[in-house]
């Protein structure tokens, strides 16, 4: 007579225990709608975010406000990639590691900084509050092909929100 070892014993408890596990599936949660569609407007036309091909973090109003989100200072909190140095008047924005030091006007910029599309030059702009965003796109990587020259670590799209037909107010 063969005597199991308890090595075997084991194997076979641990394969027995996996198979019997059900698998659930997983309850929709209460105030998500079931259509949580983020679009973007990352290659200059309104798309579903998942049907866009470019690294990038978006991040919507609600999670802006959780963030605190009030300035382009606070980028880092929202876009880990992104550092903002805010020194003597000038804002220097690097996108992983890759920017601009010079802040003259002979010098191009790395990073693209768009407001609802218009391109900003000088990242010292940024260097004001920028309330009711609707979202914040930081696109990773070289997007030369849609916004210039000047993207060569990325661009930085800030979207406002559009107004609604109903009155409110923030504080």
């Amino acid at each position: 007579m063969k005597i199991i070892s308890n090595k075997s014993l084991l194997f076979v408890g641990c394969a027995a225990m996996a198979m019997s596990v059900p698998a659930m599936a997983q309850d929709g949660e209460e105030g998500v709608q079931a259509d949580s569609t983020i679009y973007v407007t990352a290659q200059n036309r309104t798309e579903d975010v998942q049907d866009v091909p470019i690294a990038m973090d978006v991040v919507g109003s609600d999670e802006l406000a959780a963030a605190g989100f009030s300035s382009a200072n606070d980028l880092t909190a929202i876009a880990p990639a992104v550092q903002v140095v805010q020194d003597q008047g000038t804002v220097k924005i690097t996108l992983r590691g890759i920017g601009t030091t010079s802040n003259d006007e002979a010098q191009d910029t790395s990073v693209v900084a768009n407001i609802d599309g218009e391109y900003i030059n000088r990242p010292n702009v940024l260097g004001i509050a920028l309330f009711d965003l609707d979202r914040v796109e930081v696109l990773r990587g070289p997007q030369g092909t849609l916004y210039g020259r000047n993207s060569t670590a990325g661009a930085i799209n800030f979207i406002i929100r559009r107004p609604s037909g109903e009155f409110g107010f923030n504080a």
